[in-house]
């Protein structure tokens, strides 16, 4: 996954965006950073995954921006796949991770940990509509 994760990011980041990182709504960039921001506090850590992605989110702060139902969805399943990409997290992380689970749903959680995992290993392209 290190030899492939570094191209497949930008592949990630635009089947999940497809309307382009730069045009992503306030509640979704707000839930992308907040979402981004508890993770690296779990952890304790910053993976070099969300170091590029907050950079391209830009200057994003947590505000009370209204994030909607889509929204958090879209920002949870993102958010699932990059962990899936970083590999093994601790138990902080991993308590974390059951928190998004738990919203997005166990089925659609696994289906894109299978997909993530399918694009790393198998190189397969992401062919299913995340939005």
């Amino acid at each position: 996954s290190r030899l492939v994760g570094f191209e497949l990011t930008p592949k990630l980041i635009k089947h999940a965006f497809p309307e382009g990182i730069d045009n992503l709504s306030l509640g979704l960039k707000n839930a992308l950073y907040t979402g981004f921001s508890e993770q690296i506090m779990a952890a304790r850590y910053i993976h070099p995954n969300q170091i590029r992605i907050l950079d391209l989110l830009g200057d994003v702060k947590e505000s009370s921006v209204f994030v909607s139902e889509d929204e958090q969805r879209r920002a949870d399943r993102f958010l699932i796949a990059i962990s899936t990409m970083s590999g093994k997290n601790n138990y902080r992380h991993k308590k974390l991770s059951k928190n998004l689970e738990k919203r997005l749903g166990a089925k659609e959680t696994s289906i894109v940990r299978q997909e993530v995992w399918d694009a790393i290993h198998d190189l397969k392209p992401f062919d299913r509509k995340w939005v």
